[in-house]
């Protein structure tokens, strides 16, 4: 079987999508060479994750579900398109089948019906009961999503054949009953806007023939009015209702266990390292330790913030060193190092929002870039109820903690240090955490490796490691040498 992505573009259209999006592209990468998403203003992760994994981002206001799938066929760059929603998964076995279909070169059929197989919230897919008939793998030449707002599926021409993939696309459609009945209502909304039946049964019928429909859909694929085979399928659609039925009662039965939430106790921390990637002497750290609650120890790239000051190859190469052995003394103490990449303005408060965290920790830096960072930060992080605390993790005192008489910073320093001393201000070192109170639920991340930090070709850093021992044994290594030779009494 070939192992090599078909020359397909799958197209995506996503608005908030960050639950699903990341299992969705990376299934359809097993299957296609090109991945595009269409966003119509996600505020959420869903753009920073497309974009880690490698996925093309256009972004696109809301035109409506036939002409936004239009501008994914417009931006594909190969002829054959894969049409994925934002809650389907490509299985395994179909993307061998996709890739088995165009190993020997252009497929036999210009359209492929897919069997759309819907996963509950809980329990395994409905392989019986609500697997629907998708035409999601076709050649843009032969045939277009329609120019309209409301219907994104097409009617095949005249005399094309259609050829059919026995494998599954997982459909993750609904997270629970009202969530799925809450999605019904809406689309159906703008169904019956839009529908054939509206002059015939006026708007309120037309509304509840949408609905009928769009139920109908979810659950045995039938398109439109006039392709119900209710004297074939009403059996399907029985089990259909008792099963929705079922799951709606035992989700509200007194007998039922309740569902569990997560208490304010037990809402995790997010410890964000930046330029303090170290355990011992880390007052951010310390601090998050002693709040008792479930920590997330983040380490975030931002090439965006800095601006022209982002670092450059030689601190890249100290920082995925530094980060392997951070990652290594965290690991002895029970603990794991999240690493992520984006804009810091958009990624942490996303995942403050994934992980419910109660408070985020981190040691303040003092460029203008961070500075105006931090601030915006921790307006948008308490405007959603967690907290954001920072500290003094880098400086003896900081700029603003001591000032002359007159309120104005010293120009001289041994007014300063003189009037330092007495101010009484410094603190001792702190230990690092023996343990960590770890939060235990997935939390998706990326490979070190997968960054890109070391110089390949050429290794101009090959004469580093000799000279330079990154990561905090190095740093106390270096502390240690260079007391004993220039502060040590003699």
């Amino acid at each position: 079987m070939s192992t090599s992505p078909a020359p397909v573009t799958c197209f995506i259209r996503t608005k908030n999508e960050e639950r699903m999006i990341g299992a969705v592209i990376e299934a359809a990468k097993a299957a296609v060479d090109e991945v595009v998403i269409v966003d119509s203003g996600s505020t959420d992760a869903t753009i920073e994750i497309a974009e880690r994994l490698g996925a093309r981002v256009i972004r696109q206001p809301w035109l409506g579900n036939g002409k936004q799938k239009r501008v994914g066929e417009d931006h594909a760059r190969h002829d054959w398109v894969l049409d994925l929603d934002a809650d389907e998964v490509v299985s395994p076995e179909l993307a061998g089948l996709i890739r088995e279909l165009f190993a020997a070169g252009p497929p036999p059929f210009s359209i492929y019906q897919l069997d759309l197989v819907t996963v509950p919230p809980i329990g395994k897919p409905w392989h019986d009961v609500a697997v629907a008939d998708r035409k999601k793998l076709y050649d843009k030449r032969v045939v277009r999503a329609p120019d309209h707002a409301a219907w994104d599926q097409f009617e095949p021409p005249a005399g094309v054949k259609i050829g059919r993939l026995r494998a599954p696309l997982y459909h993750h459609s609904f997270r629970d009953f009202e969530h799925f009945m809450g999605k019904l209502n809406r689309i159906s909304t703008v169904r019956a806007r839009e529908s054939k039946l509206k002059p015939l049964l006026g708007c309120g019928a037309a509304h509840l023939a949408g609905a009928a429909v769009l139920f109908y859909e979810a659950f045995s694929g039938a398109r439109s009015l006039e392709a119900w085979p209710l004297w074939r399928g009403h059996r399907r659609h029985e089990r259909a209702w008792a099963m929705a039925a079922r799951y709606k009662n035992a989700r509200n039965s007194p007998q039922a266990p309740p569902r569990k939430r997560m208490s304010s106790a037990e809402a995790p921390a997010i410890v964000w390292f930046r330029q303090d990637l170290r355990l011992a002497d880390n007052p951010a750290l310390a601090a998050a330790v002693k709040s008792q609650r479930p920590l997330i120890l983040l380490y975030l790239l931002d090439d965006e913030t800095p601006g022209p000051w982002r670092m450059g190859g030689a601190s890249r190469w100290w920082l995925h060193h530094s980060l392997a052995a951070l990652a290594g003394d965290l690991e002895k103490r029970g603990a794991a190092l999240v690493l992520r990449r984006g804009p810091a303005r958009t990624a942490i408060p996303a995942l403050v929002k994934q992980t419910k965290a109660a408070a985020i920790f981190w040691n303040r830096c003092y460029e203008p870039f961070a500075i105006a960072r931090d601030k915006a930060l921790k307006e948008t992080i308490s405007s959603t109820g967690a907290e954001a605390h920072s500290f003094n993790g880098a400086l003896l005192m900081e700029p603003w903690a001591l000032k002359t008489k007159i309120g104005e910073p010293y120009k001289v320093f041994t007014p300063f240090w003189r009037a330092a001393l007495q101010s009484g201000a410094f603190r001792g070192p702190i230990a690092a955490p023996k343990r960590f109170n770890g939060y235990r639920a997935p939390i998706r991340g990326d490979a070190l490796k997968d960054w890109g930090l070391l110089p390949a070709r050429p290794n101009w850093a090959k004469g580093f490691a000799p000279l330079w021992r990154p990561g905090e044994a190095g740093a106390q290594a270096a502390l240690g040498a260079f007391w004993r030779m220039r502060c040590a009494p003699t």
